[in-house]
């Protein structure tokens, strides 16, 4: 189950970590209209793996 946190919430960390070392990094990304489509796209795909996690820890005999 902890593998399964880290697993989830890495991108997020990275994420995080290189905006608040290099903000400048993603600098003209964020005026691209195509930009919040994509994270939702991404973050959908991020929920359904998460939940498909879930699944396979959380099992009854």
């Amino acid at each position: 189950r902890v593998s399964a946190w880290i697993i989830s919430l890495f991108p997020l960390v990275m994420f995080l970590l290189l905006q608040l070392a290099a903000p400048t990094y993603y600098g003209q990304i964020w005026h691209d209209p195509l930009i919040m489509p994509v994270f939702v796209i991404f973050g959908t795909w991020a929920l359904l793996g998460d939940f498909i996690m879930y699944r396979m820890v959380n099992f009854d005999f």
